[in-house]
């Protein structure tokens, strides 16, 4: 019996001896996979880190690239340097371990060591590119940026990866740590009764926690990061619990914040593309400022725009999309000249209102306690005017790279219609006297004709030619006719303004167009235009200056542009045959001697005095 307990005790104490090691054997090879999973996932970490510091660089290059007012090209630079020190450091790290690791690994680190120099030679080699005065495209700066960024960006995802593959071997490794234990739990509790309730006690403690560590790396492996581990008891499984939990939520974290940037990427990009095209396509400087205003406006909230032109030729800053009737602007723009706006006199953005206090106060958007953003809009180092925005708060950086971005690209585009609509200006005008030529009468004509029909109104057409002027040029010299003619058409000028048309039909003719005119309101104007041009005096032009006028009524005498012209003619050719510097009348559609032969007649004989 004794020799039976002897041998029971025994047993028993082997039993539990064996326990107890398989115990601490387990919690060993637990810990060291712990320390294994933890390391790996912490150098996933860094890896994830650099790789934002890397977006986060390049964003800041590509923004430099388009920087071409001092303040923000310091700004950037300021933060270049700070992100790249991060990302230096970052590296560092990153790769600090690479010459002890598998050759996979290590093969990754090399391309990673290589990848980074060659990036910041690259992005020092755009910079400098970007600032010399006949650079590449900034389209073609962002796509050898993206290049130089492309492989150190290849290599962290892949060195992550690969300490995502370590992570998920050591978890394996763990996991398969569990059999053997387990097994010879069995046996030894096979031994006796209390080894096995020992056994079963310390096995449910550690294998099922191991079982459920697996289960869980087997999840994170195959991309579900939604599952965590209950931590448990307080003990060194417990701890891997944590530290895995843990890992997991920075993985989520930087997953989550990636997808969000991307889409936030992606939007403004799509609303930046949808801004360019629209632009592009406009047909006047007006409606590409309405359209910058609407751009703008839709992507700050609560804000308002208003685009300020610079008009060089009367030295005015001039509002040209719509004031509200309780515009702050109405008064202050009334007579503003410029440099009124310190955004155009600095050629740089201005800021005031709300909590600021500026040295020197803007007279234009510094009466106002919203926050306030004015740019100048610069073509080729020219200020050709500027954007005002109100808003209630600060500007995020999203909103001011939004307004910075959309100005930039809209002054080019805006100086390009500015010069077009000029050209066509210039193309209808006459040069010598500045009123509209030939070429522009007969639009004028066309339209008020059109409207004419459509309002159901009459309008009053006036032919002016003056009287004897080839005796004028003649005798006194073709610069005395031309100061006479620059004289003519200041008078027709001053008098037509604001409710009628004016323009330089060719040599000494003149057109006159009186929209609502009929035949009593016509008369009347066309003789006071008559008398004004009979006081004219020229120096050196010693005889009267006088014209004669031809008058007809649209659709009383005629129903077209060219009858209108026609009857008109013939009325001032009666006017010219009845002594010069007097008013007719066309009278009916055949006109004041309306038929051609008598107009011929007519024309002939005064061609003849």
């Amino acid at each position: 019996m004794f020799g039976k307990v002897s041998i029971a005790t025994i047993f028993l104490v082997i039993a539990l001896g064996g326990v107890v090691w398989v115990g601490l054997e387990g919690t060993r090879g637990a810990i060291r996979g712990a320390d294994a999973i933890d390391h790996s996932f912490a150098d996933r970490v860094d890896t994830d880190r650099v790789i934002e510091l890397v977006t986060e660089n390049s964003g800041l290059v590509a923004e430099r690239l388009t920087a071409r007012k001092p303040l923000q090209i310091g700004k950037l630079d300021d933060e270049l340097t700070s992100t790249g020190a991060q990302l230096a450091a970052a590296v560092v790290r990153a790769t600090d371990g690479g010459a002890g690791a598998p050759a996979s690994e290590a093969r990754v680190v090399r391309r990673i060591q290589h990848a980074y120099p060659a990036y910041l030679q690259a992005r020092e080699r755009l910079l400098h590119q970007a600032a010399r005065p006949h650079a590449s495209s900034l389209f073609s700066l962002d796509v050898r940026l993206d290049a130089a960024a492309a492989p150190l960006a290849r290599g962290l995802a892949e060195l992550a990866d690969v300490h995502f593959r370590r992570a998920n071997a050591a978890l394996a490794q763990l996991r398969r740590t569990g059999t053997g234990p387990t097994t010879l739990l069995a046996f030894l509790l096979s031994l006796a009764f209390v080894s096995l309730l020992a056994g079963a006690w310390l096995a449910r403690g550690v294998v099922l926690r191991l079982r459920e560590a697996a289960e869980f790396s087997g999840r994170v492996a195959t991309g579900d990061l939604s599952t965590r581990l209950l931590p448990g008891s307080r003990d060194e499984l417990g701890t891997l619990a944590d530290s895995l939990n843990e890992m997991v939520e920075q993985l989520t974290e930087s997953s989550s914040q990636r997808v969000v940037q991307r889409d936030e990427e992606q939007d403004y990009r799509s609303l930046q593309e949808t801004f360019s095209e629209i632009l592009q396509v406009t047909e006047s400087e007006s409606e590409a400022h309405d359209i910058l205003k609407l751009h703008i406006e839709r992507g700050i909230a609560s804000s308002e725009l208003v685009v300020l032109n610079r008009n060089n030729s009367q030295d005015r800053l001039e509002a040209t999309t719509d004031l509200s009737a309780d515009s702050r602007l109405l008064e202050p723009l009334k007579s503003a000249k410029p440099r009124a706006c310190l955004a155009v006199r600095l050629a740089r953005p201005f800021e005031s209102g709300g909590a600021r206090r500026s040295l020197l106060s803007c007279e234009i958007c510094g009466r106002t306690e919203r926050e306030s953003t004015c740019l100048p809009l610069l073509v080729s180092g020219e200020v050709i005017g500027s954007i005002l925005i109100d808003h209630d708060d600060p500007l995020q950086d999203r909103q001011e790279r939004l307004v910075h971005e959309s100005v930039a690209y809209a002054a080019p585009i805006l100086a390009n219609l500015r010069n077009l609509a000029l050209a066509e200006a210039r193309a209808a005008t006459d040069a010598l006297t500045g009123l509209p030529n030939r070429r522009a009468i007969q639009d004028t004509l066309k339209r008020m004709i059109a409207h004419s029909v459509r309002t159901l109104s009459p309008l009053a057409a006036i032919v002016i030619d003056l009287d004897h002027f080839k005796q004028i040029n003649d005798t006194y010299g073709h610069e005395e006719g031309d100061a006479v003619l620059a004289a003519v058409g200041d008078v027709l000028s001053s008098s037509l303004q604001g409710d009628g048309f004016a323009g330089r039909n060719g040599g000494e003719e003149f057109i006159g167009l009186l929209p609502d005119a009929d035949a009593t309101t016509a008369l009347v104007r066309a003789e006071e235009i008559r008398a004004a041009i009979a006081m004219i005096k020229i120096p050196g032009v010693e005889r009267a200056i006088t014209a004669s006028f031809g008058v007809a009524i649209h659709p009383e005498v005629a129903g077209d542009s060219e009858t209108l012209l026609r009857l008109a003619d013939r009325a001032l050719y009666v006017a010219k045959a009845g002594g010069r510097n007097r008013v007719e009348l066309a009278e009916s559609r055949r006109g004041v001697r309306a038929d051609a032969d008598a107009a011929a007649d007519v024309a002939a004989a005064i061609h003849a005095v």
